[in-house]
This record gives structure tokens, C-alpha cells and sequence, in this order.
């Protein structure tokens, strides 16, 4: 049975869903951008039908966890890799599942901590490094991100994005994912979310795009772990994503040094793990 939950940690409080034996192998679920712990529900209530423990937390940042302290993407993997701790150990290490930035987090915790994990499947968001490249490379991509841009304008995004019962919510659910309708209820309580966590969903980019060039000049360092992945990785992307362009080749294997393999979920966009679950 789902259950909401409070994990008390030295890196604050952190909300969750848990569904499935308490005694089951742990997989740990991200969510993304713009969205909630409750997005995983359908994945969880399989899972669990399947003999996992199936958790969802949500994210620094997104209410009812904790919603200040540091948003560089460093702390912010931080935070994952204490969240594997307290679910499991470094003698039972976890599945990671992430979507969107819960991806971009899977594909540093995965990296910088592989004892802590036995497998990660990232959904949507190809590696950091690949996807850096896309912005450089793909015009099309540079406009698919233009929202990152907006972002970076504190009082003007924080208006846009909350204006109008958060209509710019419902416009990036519809372009990165055409042609999906998310049921009312279930967007209902994803804006309660964000206006009450607001600004923290937006510091993710704030915080990733000002020192930009730093963060790219630590990703492009050989003797990062970023670079050499030890873990096995299922990378799956939506083949209408509206988000990620989708002539573009996301492949990530070049950072690998264990199993990989590239999955497109046809006609499933951005959110496809409730497009098809």
C-alpha cells in the first residue's frame, strides 16, 4: 500500500512515497522538472507488484521537503547519495531511476558513488557532458532550452511562471509531451507543489547556468568519474519529446564502462513514464 513518509537526514527532511515490501530490494525514484514524487505512482505500485520497495522522494526544493539550502548540481547529488544511504547501505546497494534532472542526479550519483547502486535507468535526459554538446551543436536544442535562459531572470520567471494558475506548467507539459493529456486532479496538485515551493524548482537552473563555465570545465576533466561510469545503465528517451530534440543522437555509451543500452519509447514524449508506464 503507497504510504507518504518524512525522512529526517543531516541534509534536512525529505518527503517520500514507499510502495512494496519493506524488505525489498530498494529502487529509488527521481522526479524531474516540472514535477512531483506523486508522478512515479503507476511505476511504484508495479514495482512493488513486483517484490521492490519502490520509494519516490521529492527533490530539495519541492514542498513538502525541504526547500532551502544549495542547488549546485554537486549538493544536489549529495543529496541522492545520502537518500541511498538511509534506504540502503553499502552492503545493499539500490536501483536508481531518474527523469528529467532526477536524471541528470542519477548519472552523477551513479558516477561518483557506483558501490552505492546496482543498476540506474535514466529517463528522458541523456548524460550531462551529451547533453552540453546538443546545445552547442543543435540549434534546435538551443531553442528547446530557452526556458533555462528565462529562468536566469529572477522577478521576470518567477511572474511568468506563476501567473495564470501556473500556465506556463501546463504549456511545457504540452509541448514536451504532444498530444498527452494529464488528468486535471493530477495537475492540481502538481501547481500546489510548485507555488508552494516556489522559487526552489527554478533555483535548479539558476544555480547550473550562471557558473557555466566551471561546471563544464569540471565535466570535461579526464580524471572525473563522470567520464568512466561503472555501473550498468539503461538510458530510454520518448521518441516525440518536445523537450530533448529528437533528431538528435543521444547515445551516452562513450561515457560508459559497464553494460549500456539506448531505449526510444515510440509515440511517448517527455513524460514518458506516464505516457507509457
Amino acid at each position: 500500500m503507497m504510504q507518504t513518509n518524512v525522512l529526517h537526514t543531516s541534509r534536512g527532511d525529505f518527503a517520500y512515497l514507499a510502495d512494496g515490501p519493506e524488505d525489498g530490494p530498494v529502487v529509488l525514484c527521481l522526479h524531474g522538472f516540472p514535477d512531483h514524487a506523486p508522478s512515479w505512482n503507476q511505476l511504484l505500485g508495479h514495482l512493488a507488484s513486483q517484490g521492490y520497495r519502490a520509494i519516490a522522494p521529492w527533490l530539495r526544493g519541492y514542498a513538502p521537503s525541504v526547500l532551502d539550502g544549495d542547488f549546485d548540481i554537486d549538493s544536489l547529488t549529495d543529496d541522492i547519495i545520502e537518500l541511498s544511504a538511509e534506504f540502503g547501505s553499502q552492503d545493499t546497494p539500490i536501483r536508481l531511476v531518474g527523469h528529467d534532472w532526477g536524471a541528470v542526479l542519477t548519472w552523477l550519483a551513479a558516477a561518483h558513488h557506483p558501490k552505492r547502486f546496482i543498476s540506474a535507468a535514466t529517463l528522458a535526459v541523456p548524460h550531462p557532458l551529451k547533453f552540453f554538446e546538443l546545445l552547442v551543436r543543435n540549434p534546435s536544442q538551443l531553442g528547446r532550452s530557452g526556458y533555462m535562459g528565462l529562468f536566469q531572470l529572477r522577478t521576470l520567471s518567477d511572474w511568468v511562471v506563476t501567473r495564470g494558475d501556473l500556465s506556463f506548467i501546463d504549456l511545457l507539459w504540452k509541448k514536451w509531451s504532444p498530444g498527452y493529456e494529464p488528468c486535471p486532479q493530477q495537475m492540481t496538485e502538481l501547481k500546489t507543489c510548485l507555488r508552494t515551493s516556489m522559487p526552489g524548482p527554478l533555483n535548479y537552473y539558476r544555480k547550473i547556468l550562471r557558473p557555466l563555465v566551471p561546471s563544464i570545465r569540471r565535466l570535461l576533466d579526464p580524471s572525473r568519474p563522470e567520464r568512466s561510469i561503472q555501473i550498468p545503465l539503461l538510458s530510454i528517451t520518448g521518441v516525440n519529446d518536445g523537450c530533448i530534440a529528437a533528431n538528435s543522437k543521444l547515445d551516452s555509451s562513450q561515457f560508459m564502462m559497464a553494460p549500456y543500452k539506448h531505449m526510444e519509447v515510440p509515440n511517448a514524449g517527455h513524460f514518458m513514464h506516464l505516457e507509457a508506464p
